[in-house]
């Protein structure tokens, strides 16, 4: 019984998680293309 109720809550936070995840993934994404079109920001942003 404790493990379902455990298995539960997990679940549930996964799917809070779920939409912040996509929101990263887009901001990564997002980042990626930026950079593409202006390697030289890329650069700043990784070794600046």
């Amino acid at each position: 019984m404790n493990f379902i109720f455990r298995l539960k809550m997990c679940i549930s936070n996964l799917k809070m998680d779920i939409p912040r995840l996509k929101m990263y993934i887009s901001n990564l994404e997002m980042k990626l293309k930026a950079g593409v079109s202006a390697p030289s920001s890329l650069s700043l942003m990784l070794f600046g």
